[in-house]
């Protein structure tokens, strides 16, 4: 009665997630999942935050090591007795040939190499280890999505300063992004080339027609710069790298409250130097928060807000990851009862 169900999620986890759990690892990802969200649905101190953290991401540590299936557990550490372990497991392990067997046509025609579907950890890598990037993607979509939040908040209200609507400060995005975009076309060309002219006379035309804009909403070359500033913030896609550098540079953007709330400010910029550092080449492809209408400030009133979400891509670790922000104002909480 087991077998068939057991076949058949096996079979979906491998065409659709690209890895096949074992049983013990859909509850570990079942308490990863609770881990999570009951740091990201509940509001902290930032010591109580960190404490907090830190055992959830122990005991999760310590649970996934005692039911990893590369880590050989001592029968005093396991939670339940080996040959009911190895009972549950065996459906598991049967349907695994049989879901291998089933991609073989598959591998065939898209000429793919016959690996692991699931990688084994690196020597002395722990299962806290793999878990650590997923842990801040998790963490960081909180702070990045709230400097966001902040930063449209300051867009607009300079924008009403010169009485601008939403298509007019959309021309000063366009015209800003082609003059940056013809300055960086200008050095990287070749002199000798003989297209360089024609980019010369693009970055010309973007000069002329930033020239425009300014004399047609009288602004001058600081606010120019400005608003280069809140679009360069909020600009997409967005490497690591920049993300790391809008944090350090721009911090002061996010709420006292929010930063005291969330882990700190030196907690997330180290999440984000930690993710630097696995891949310098990292970045989020698309970050969908335009819902985001109130930030953490105006709590009360953040009732228009929706689904936040964010795609992250690893090139060095060969990995997309969407992650999915949680509870931070109002309207989640009442969505939550």
């Amino acid at each position: 009665f087991f077998f068939i169900p057991a076949a058949t999620l096996h079979l979906a986890c491998l065409l659709c997630f690209g890895e096949a759990p074992t049983y013990t690892g859909l509850i570990i990802r079942r308490a990863e999942a609770r881990s999570t969200s009951s740091i990201n649905n509940t509001t902290l101190s930032k010591g109580a935050y960190l404490l907090t953290l830190r055992f959830a991401r122990k005991s999760l540590a310590a649970s996934i090591r005692s039911r990893s299936p590369y880590h050989k557990p001592s029968p005093s550490t396991m939670l339940i007795p080996e040959p009911i372990e190895a009972a549950l497991n065996f459906p598991w392990h049967v349907t695994k040939g049989i879901a291998h067997l089933s991609l073989w046509p598959v591998r065939a025609i898209m000429h793919t190499p016959d690996m692991p579907i699931t990688p084994k950890p690196k020597d002395g890598e722990s299962v806290y280890d793999i878990a650590e990037p997923m842990l801040d993607i998790a963490s960081i979509i909180y702070y990045y999505t709230e400097l966001r939040s902040e930063t449209k908040n300051r867009l607009m209200k300079y924008a009403e300063k010169f009485n601008l609507s939403t298509k007019q400060i959309d021309d000063i995005r366009n015209a800003i992004v082609f003059t940056e975009t013809s300055l960086e076309a200008l050095k990287q060309v070749d002199q000798a080339d003989a297209s360089s002219s024609n980019v010369l006379a693009d970055y010309q035309v973007s000069l002329k027609q930033l020239e425009d804009i300014k004399n047609r909403f009288n602004l001058t070359s600081g606010d120019i710069e400005v608003f280069a500033t809140y679009f360069n913030i909020l600009k997409e896609p967005k490497s690591a790298v920049s993300i790391k550098s809008d944090l350090l540079l721009y911090n002061d953007f996010i709420s006292l409250a929010f930063r005291k709330s969330f882990g700190g400010s030196d907690w997330n910029v180290n999440n984000i130097v930690d993710m630097v550092n696995r891949d310098p080449k990292m970045y989020i492809k698309e970050i969908d928060d335009d819902f985001v209408d109130k930030s953490f400030a105006k709590f009360i009133n953040g009732l228009d807000s929706e689904l936040v979400y964010a795609i992250f891509v690893s090139p060095e670790n060969k990995r997309v990851t969407v992650a999915f922000r949680g509870s931070v104002n109002a309207n989640d909480w009442i969505a939550n009862t």
